[in-house]
């Protein structure tokens, strides 16, 4: 395995562990072969569920599981140092810290193969695309031919992969090629995937949210008509089945390689996870998601009968494209053995509506208006215009050099400041916050009842003392919900007035009783570690590639991975992707799974990118963060009492005592990288 101390530097190297060698690039993208995830791989070690801890915050007790509040502590070069120090030597301290993901290598070369490979992208924003008519991509469109390229030779090389099959560059670039002037011939396809066996694996796309962009998807079209109308002096159109039916036939019609790209794979025998978020949480409802809409003479379907209709044009048969359409999921959440994703938008109070899984169990019917959030709402009374005028406003917005397109169009930013005021009054709750809280922590709780996929989904690579129960997921999921943002509309009566919506506002934040994303999100991330056994988070969301590890009080190291996304706009939460992944970066989590020679399950993940047109895929990104003179002393506090509990040294109860040279120094390490998984270490 590659040592996380290995992963600052910016050249090819060979690392030797445990009698593999992993080979990696790490830094910046190149254009030689594709990397390795290395040979070693980790047994899925599962910490057990913890049972149902009851809060004390007034509010109903038999609903509200308790919370961890300890902070997680960022795993930066310092706190290494500190638990160095702790535990003997930093090799002790980190084979401690990585107990449940240590790799268990197997004498068994097979064992090394995964059964299972998933591939993950996140926040790729597809919308109306190319006009047929005038031939002109829409302004308000994200996902660009470029990024359209990407996308299909990357798939290309993974459906190579999975078959263990190869393909000549020219091959793979002609697929890439845009427009499509036919239809792909599947007997050509199939033959060019020639399978074998003995290298073959199962491949799932996993869909991590902001695939489709029904924010962006508006009433400019030509040709197109939306039955319930578009909201009073504005281009958005009202938020309702119908409308959204409407939006997903646009988006097919101005990217039409792109679902059909999705129909070959579910066709070739693979499976499709797809977890909606802010930008197309409207696939929850059942509706919009399978159902068809008739207007003008004509009928529209759903995502899924697109789909179906995709794979019929494609030329396979209806008996296959049942089977394939078996192989599509629509989840909220899910896990591949110790790996869990969600979109990570239930840390933003500001882009979560009041019941996120609404239309999951009280579904709006064909022409009512479905909840929005803040952030939806916004979008659509303000900013679409701006961004329609300036399409740089969409990359920008958070640089200074944003500031030049809000110079050019002063009346159109005056116009989305208003809009977002205006979006502040849009909904609030009805009894109390309480209530609203209580509603969401039942619905989280009944999520596993509703979809047994999910279910299927979590205990699908968990050896068989680590399988959850229904009733187990349904508790561990009201935790994780209890611990997730309060959404703005939730915060605020639905009859207050503009005045007192910004009075409470402030009055929260004065009172510091407003969390900001940060900590709501590692109060989540701890909780999906409790309580589901997750050692790997990968959400998205936040467009800004991250893969960073965390120390939890129990002292468990927990690795986070953001996907970046597949448009140009840049994340504000963090800078890191702008400073050290260049703009035609794409990103892709990847999920191997396999059972070792003694039929354990074993995981390995990776945060990866796609550089250039290509498609292949290149070492991803590592965070490196200083800590200020405040965070040390508080690392040092939270590492000796996780070290204070041994009863001896690590070091002298592992056996280790190999000592690292300074870490991030650039020098020739003297010693063997210890047996953990490599991480992003952060300075």
């Amino acid at each position: 395995m590659i040592s996380p101390l290995h992963r600052l530097t910016h050249t090819p190297f060979h690392v030797q562990a445990a009698g593999h060698t992993a080979i990696a690039r790490v830094g910046c993208c190149h254009g030689g072969d594709e990397v390795s995830l290395g040979e070693d791989r980790r047994n899925l070690e599962t910490p057990q569920v913890h049972k149902v801890l009851h809060n004390e915050t007034g509010l109903d007790a038999e609903t509200v599981p308790r919370m961890r509040t300890e902070p997680l502590l960022p795993l930066t070069a310092n706190s290494l140092r500190i638990a160095g120090d702790a535990a003997g030597s930093e090799a002790a301290a980190l084979d401690h810290l990585f107990r449940q993901h240590e790799p268990r290598p197997s004498a068994d070369a097979s064992a090394a193969h995964p059964i299972r490979r998933i591939v993950s992208i996140n926040d790729v924003h597809v919308s109306a695309g190319r006009n047929p008519t005038t031939h002109r991509i829409d302004p308000l469109d994200q996902f660009l031919p470029e990024q359209e390229q990407q996308f299909l030779r990357f798939m290309m090389r993974e459906w190579l992969k999975a078959a263990g099959a190869t393909a000549s560059e020219e091959a793979i670039h002609r697929f890439g090629d845009l427009p499509w002037q036919e239809l792909p011939k599947i007997e050509s396809i199939r033959s060019l995937l020639r399978h074998r066996p003995e290298a073959s694996h199962q491949l799932t796309l996993n869909l991590n949210g902001d695939i489709l962009d029904f924010l962006q998807t508006t009433a400019d079209s030509a040709g197109v008509r939306y039955p319930d109308g578009v909201l009073p002096g504005l281009r958005a159109p009202r938020n309702t089945p119908a409308n959204a039916i409407v939006q997903l036939n646009v988006m097919r019609r101005g990217h039409p390689e792109f679902f059909l790209a999705l129909a070959l794979h579910l066709g070739l025998g693979h499976n499709i996870d797809f977890i909606p978020g802010n930008h197309d949480r409207a696939l929850f409802n059942p509706l919009v998601w399978s159902g068809q809409l008739r207007i003008e003479g004509k009928e529209l379907h759903g995502f899924a009968g697109i789909v179906q209709d995709d794979i019929l044009r494609l030329g396979f048969s209806q008996a296959d494209t049942q089977k394939a359409l078996v192989r599509l999921r629509r989840l909220p959440l899910t896990m591949y053995g110790d790996a869990y994703f969600d979109h990570g938008d239930h840390s933003d109070a500001d882009n979560r509506p009041r019941r996120p899984w609404k239309e999951l169990y009280q579904p709006s019917a064909m022409h009512q208006e479905m909840q929005g959030a803040l952030g939806d709402h916004g979008v659509q009374l303000g900013a679409q215009d701006l961004i329609a005028y300036r399409p740089t406003f969409a990359e920008r917005w958070n640089q200074p050099a944003g500031l030049l397109d809000v110079a050019h169009a002063p009346g159109l930013a005056a116009r989305m400041a208003f809009g977002y005021l205006k979006a502040t009054l849009r909904d609030g709750y009805q009894d109390s916050e309480a209530d609203d809280l209580d509603r969401r922590i039942e619905d989280a709780r009944a999520l596993p009842g509703l979809i047994p996929d999910m279910v299927e989904g979590i205990n699908a690579f968990r050896n068989s003392d680590k399988q959850l129960t229904v009733e187990a997921i349904a508790e561990a999921l009201a935790s994780i919900e209890a611990a997730s943002a309060t959404p703005f509309f939730s915060k605020v009566p639905v009859n207050a007035g503009i005045g007192r919506r910004t009075l409470g506002i402030m009055t929260r934040s004065l009172l510091g009783r407003s969390p900001s994303h940060e900590e709501k999100w590692g109060q989540r991330v701890s909780e999906i570690h409790a309580r589901l056994g997750a050692n790997a988070i990968f959400q998205g969301h936040t467009h800004a590639a991250e893969d960073r590890t965390f120390v939890n009080e129990e002292g468990d190291a927990i690795r986070t991975l953001n996907a970046h996304t597949w448009t140009n706009q840049q994340g504000s939460f963090s800078q890191a992707a702008v400073r050290t992944w260049s703009g035609s970066s794409r990103g892709v989590g990847v999920v191997e799974v396999g059972r070792t020679a003694e039929g354990n399950f074993w995981t390995h993940h990776e945060l990866m990118r796609v550089c250039d047109l290509t498609g292949r895929l290149n070492a991803g990104f590592f965070d490196e963060i200083d800590q200020r003179p405040s965070e040390k002393r508080r690392a040092r506090r939270f590492l000796e009492r996780i070290f204070r509990r041994e009863p001896q040294s690590m070091a002298s109860q592992i056996g280790l005592a190999c000592a690292f040279s300074p870490p991030f120094s650039h020098g020739a390490h003297r010693c063997e990288p210890p047996r953990y998984p490599h991480r992003a270490v952060r300075r």
